[in-house]
């Protein structure tokens, strides 16, 4: 309900947000949703084609996945110091000279948002994921722990 997702945005967020707010923000609060292959395992941040996409962490690049991965098309593994795993899948392109295992700061430019993997043509957004203990542990809900930008939309 509305209300629901109010009391949730009161949380204060400790994950920097993943992308560029503008020019266009919409958060879908869809972790959890039914997929072809099982619950959704983030969320999804709609934009336009080629916003940046940031590092929400210290860390490294950890996996990659090209445009001809059938889900996630353009896709970043980003393991923090920590341990802490995101995933950004659906990119249009990478920043240029970052490779898996480039070491990357929190707010560096990683990559850009798109359409590629499984969105279709011109749902450009960014598909983002939070695994607590590491790339093989379980997604947690990212959407309580994001500072969402206030000229963002929520749904």
């Amino acid at each position: 309900s509305a209300s629901q997702r109010a009391d949730r945005l009161k949380q204060l967020g400790t994950i920097m947000f993943p992308m560029d707010p503008s020019p266009r923000c919409y958060v879908l609060d869809n972790f959890g949703d039914p997929r072809s292959n099982g619950p959704h395992q983030g969320v999804d941040l709609l934009a336009s084609l080629g916003q940046p996409v940031y590092a929400v962490a210290d860390g490294t690049l950890t996996s990659k996945t090209d445009a001809n991965s059938p889900r996630s098309g353009n896709s970043w593994g980003l393991t923090a110091v920590g341990g802490v795993y995101y995933f950004y899948a659906h990119l249009s392109a990478f920043t240029p000279g970052l490779t898996k295992g480039s070491t990357v700061k929190r707010g560096d430019v990683i990559g850009f948002v798109g359409d590629t993997g499984n969105p279709g043509p011109g749902n450009y957004h960014l598909h983002f994921e939070v695994r607590p203990g590491g790339q093989l542990s379980q997604a947690v809900d990212p959407f309580p722990l994001l500072q969402i930008p206030k000229v963002c939309t929520v749904y």
